[in-house]
């Protein structure tokens, strides 16, 4: 039975089968030929899956993402970021990762960031003189913060299979998020000043160039401090604080900055709504999956196979490091969280380990994987902003991608870079209670 959900399972996603598809198809097909249990049941799974309330979240944080995105928030973003950091070398690359930093604290998608950072500011890179490969490049994999920096869907998705805190986890993703972007900088300053691209401002920062910049584009940067603050002062809910978002997001888009229409809103309205449905229809056919899995006591066997080969906590991650990367160029991130949450978790805290920080760093590698051939969404994405082929690309994405893989390391070994703030805020102890 195993063999036959495997093999029809990847034959189907040989075949280009949408992945919901092919995990509904293989669920069916090993238990009508294998099993006395009729398909039907299935059916119970997938309802008894969409019927969360944390799920709410879901559609309204990427509602709140596009709104953020045809606002007008962006592009505001850019120029306050610009300020501090116009008279270094790579100036507008280190504008580009903490834009993306900012703009993941409000979409908690990562091609809603590459999308919408992407396409102010690459412009603006190819007449600095930015190599076009190397543009598409950092924007490709600075805009994977939006799935490390919360909110985040897949650390909502995550926090769901895992039976952890949303809030807990969404705290501990705020460090190594800060610390990737970092890495990027660092990685972005030596490459342009060997290079020699960029333009280094003469202008100093002042406190009246400083004062407008602010002004312009405080209510930008009040949008995180309004979801986080939320969340973790207990004035809201994760859940509720997507409403919030998407509240606020209209109100500036629509009455403060003016820049979306009532023919711009529906376009908003309808893709929000496609990409909701998609992720919860993948959702639920994957909990279908996972009974099926369950019953053929497929965790118990790995769960056994692993702590028999693997006898300390890091053999496991660095087993499961590996099988991320690999499913990270596959297929998306939140699809991967999906499927290997529910047979991960219960290992790792066998084996030791927090599940607050193996979700960290599980999104961080498959956000690596975001970036990587043959599946490499972000990569794609600014691949045709930047109309430059993907493989021109490849050589600056492993130079990057090497100093996300070198932060992944300490995650794994200096555990308090996740787990420091959630203990700091009061949350890590209530880690297995969803909010």
């Amino acid at each position: 039975m195993l063999a036959c959900l495997l093999i029809s399972f990847f034959g189907s996603m040989f075949f280009s089968v949408p992945i919901a598809m092919a995990i509904s198809f293989s669920s069916i097909l090993s238990l009508k030929l294998f099993s006395h249990i009729t398909p039907q049941f299935i059916a119970t799974q997938v309802f008894a899956a969409t019927n969360n309330f944390t799920l709410v979240a879901l559609p309204f944080f990427m509602m709140a993402g596009a709104l953020m995105q045809y606002g007008g928030v962006s592009k505001r973003l850019i120029s306050f970021c610009k300020l501090f950091v116009g008279r270094m070398h790579g100036s507008l690359g280190m504008v580009t990762v903490l834009a993306c930093m900012l703009f993941a604290a409000i979409s908690g998608s990562g091609p809603a960031t590459v999308v919408s950072i992407g396409c102010i500011v690459l412009p603006l890179m190819e007449e600095e003189g930015y190599d076009m490969a190397y543009s598409g490049s950092l924007i490709a994999t600075a805009g994977g913060l939006g799935i490390v920096i919360p909110p985040s869907l897949p650390m909502i998705t995550y926090a769901v299979l895992a039976d952890v805190s949303v809030g807990a986890l969404f705290a501990a993703g705020i460090l190594p998020g800060i610390v990737l972007g970092i890495g990027l900088m660092i990685v972005n300053y030596f490459v342009c000043k060997k290079k020699g691209m960029g333009v280094i401002e003469t202008e100093k920062l002042t406190w009246k160039r400083f004062v407008a910049g602010f002004k312009e584009s405080f209510l930008a940067l009040l949008m995180p401090v309004i979801i986080l603050g939320g969340i973790y002062s207990g004035l809201f809910t994760p859940t509720e604080a997507g409403c919030v978002a998407v509240l606020y997001g209209l109100v500036v888009g629509i009455f403060v900055y003016k820049e979306i229409d009532r023919k711009m809103l529906k376009k908003i309205l309808v893709d929000a709504s496609v990409m909701a449905a998609t992720a919860l229809l993948l959702m639920s056919m994957v909990d279908g999956f996972n009974w099926v899995l369950t019953i053929t006591h497929v965790p118990q066997i790995l769960s056994d196979f692993i702590v028999a080969h693997f006898s300390t906590k890091y053999g496991f991650v660095l087993a499961l490091s590996v099988l991320l990367l690999v499913l990270g160029c596959l297929m998306s991130a939140n699809a991967a969280v999906i499927i290997l949450t529910p047979i991960c978790a219960p290992i790792a805290v066998r084996m030791g380990f927090d599940p607050l920080q193996l979700g960290i760093i599980e999104i961080v590698l498959l956000n690596i994987g975001c970036v990587t051939p043959p599946y490499g969404v972000h990569m794609f994405i600014a691949g045709g902003i930047t109309h430059t082929p993907v493989n021109k690309m490849f050589k600056w994405i492993w130079i990057l991608v090497g100093s996300s893989l070198a932060i992944t390391v300490l995650l794994i070994f200096v555990p308090e870079i996740s787990l420091f703030l959630p203990k700091l805020f009061g949350v890590y102890k209530t880690a297995a209670v969803a909010l």
